[in-house]
């Protein structure tokens, strides 16, 4: 069984962007995540966009570059962006060497296993399994 310093559950921008920061400390991590990168914000309506001007669109090492920095992103622009921002990810890791296998695909079945698994090896002895 390959072993990692941090496994994180949920590849969404909290995910990804703790991510950027594991990989800025030079830690190996996985991320898991459920389902394909960005896909949660297409299941919102059509029409939706973000109540905030895209300048505010900064997740670690990833500004907002678009043409608009104060308009309002749309619903498929946001999945773009966070879908980029994994690529942009991918290539950070890569540059510095390091295991960040990005995006196993794991159901929440899964998820609980490795939960139940680490408690048991573990116990509350200071390991975290977040």
């Amino acid at each position: 069984m390959e072993t990692t310093q941090v496994l994180v559950v949920g590849a969404g921008q909290a995910g990804l962007a703790t991510s950027y920061w594991l990989t800025e400390r030079g830690t190996d991590h996985v991320l898991l995540e459920r389902g394909r990168t960005g896909d949660s914000w297409l299941d919102r309506w059509d029409s939706f966009c973000l109540v905030t001007p895209n300048w505010t669109l900064n997740l670690p090492g990833f500004p907002y570059q678009g043409e608009d920095p104060d308009g309002f992103i749309l619903r498929d622009q946001i999945a773009e962006y966070v879908l980029g921002y994994r690529a942009f990810l991918e290539s950070y890791c890569d540059q510095r060497g390091l295991n960040c296998d990005a995006l196993i695909s794991a159901s929440l079945r899964q998820v609980v296993k490795l939960r139940r698994q680490h408690q048991k090896k573990y116990g509350s002895r200071g390991h975290q399994l977040v």
